[in-house]
Order: structure tokens, then sequence, then C-alpha cells
């Protein structure tokens, strides 16, 4: 049996958002799962997918499975003939992506078998000013939780066999050997 990482996890959620985004943007195929991709203005517009950070709670005890709410980032960066331009480019490829998302977080085929949820939590845009070819940026954060084993997939923990517990007993009269013996047990628990 494969063992899926946390990291696998993550990677392949991003993977399959990729794949949702690939060719049904105006970004047509320049999407990539990674924030370190270097491009000329010629290749623009591109959208870039990546991590920023993680919040972990313990979300049932047996067996033990974390909830897992990474934060990701979907960055459209994109070029116009001037500051319009540049403008109705970013809000239009953002608006895609949204769509897309929102249309897929249901998706048996898609989101739905590796995510809890899918929520946009925000945007934000910064502008390239200096050059004659306006560049810029539209961040969309959004907020990704799925269910993660604490154990990874296939791996056991050992049989729990058996407990050896002692029982505090309230003091009412002086005690004797006999009485702390009654005070321990040992279970032997029936295995299946």
């Amino acid at each position: 049996m494969q063992t899926v990482t946390l990291e696998r996890q993550k990677l392949k959620i991003r993977h399959v958002i990729r794949d949702l985004l690939k060719g049904n943007t105006d970004a047509q195929a320049n999407v990539f799962v990674s924030r370190s991709t270097k491009f000329d203005h010629t290749e623009l517009p591109a959208i870039l997918i990546y991590p920023d950070s993680e919040r972990v709670r313990l979300f049932d005890q047996a067996p033990k499975r974390y909830g897992r709410n990474f934060a990701l980032k979907i960055e459209v960066i994109g070029v116009g003939k001037n500051d319009d331009e540049l403008d109705a480019q970013l809000e239009t490829i953002g608006e895609q992506i949204e769509n897309l998302l929102e249309a897929n977080e249901d998706n048996e085929e898609t989101l739905k078998p590796i995510t809890n949820s899918v929520q946009l939590t925000g945007s934000r845009y910064s502008f390239e000013g200096e050059g004659q070819t306006p560049i810029g940026s539209l961040i969309l954060d959004y907020d990704i939780e799925f269910i993660k084993y604490a154990l990874p997939e296939g791996l056991e923990l050992n049989a729990f066999l058996g407990v050896d517990t002692k029982w505090k007993l309230p003091e009412t009269e002086p005690t004797t050997s006999t009485d702390v013996d009654r005070a321990k047990d040992k279970i032997d628990l029936p295995q299946t």
C-alpha cells in the first residue's frame, strides 16, 4: 500500500486546482504550482499556485485525525498596454478562477474527494510602476480544509492487548495487605 504523506496531500490539491484552471482561463496553459517560476512579459498572463501557512486542530481521537487548514495563494500575473487593460485582465482571470473553484468544490471527480472545503478569504493587488509596460498581480487567498490521519496510510499501531490498572479506594478503615491487592487489576482485551 502506498503511503500518502502530508506534503504530497497538499501538492495533490495544488495539482488538481492547476488542472482545473489550465486551459479554462485567459491564462490558458500558463498555470504553475510554484511561486519561483520566471516569466518574460510576452508569456503573460500566468497563474501561480502556492501554499502560504497552515493551521492544525485535533479533529477526532479514534483513529486520531487532524483537521488541517492551509492558506493557498493563487496569484495572477498580468500585463497590459495600459493600466485599464491590466486591471480588466486581472479582474477577468480572477473571476474565472473564483467561478471554477466554486463550481468544483463539491465535484466528486475533482476537489470533493481530497478537500472538505475551499473558501475564498480575500484578495489583493500589486503593480509594477517602473517600466513602459504595466505589469501587475492579483493574489487570491484561499483557505483549503482537509482531514488527515495522524498516521500515514498503511502504518498501524501495535495491538492494544491489555491494561494494568490500580484503583484508588477511599480509606474508611486502615488497609491490610489484602485490601491493597484488591485495588489492582490486569485486564486482557479481546482481539478481533
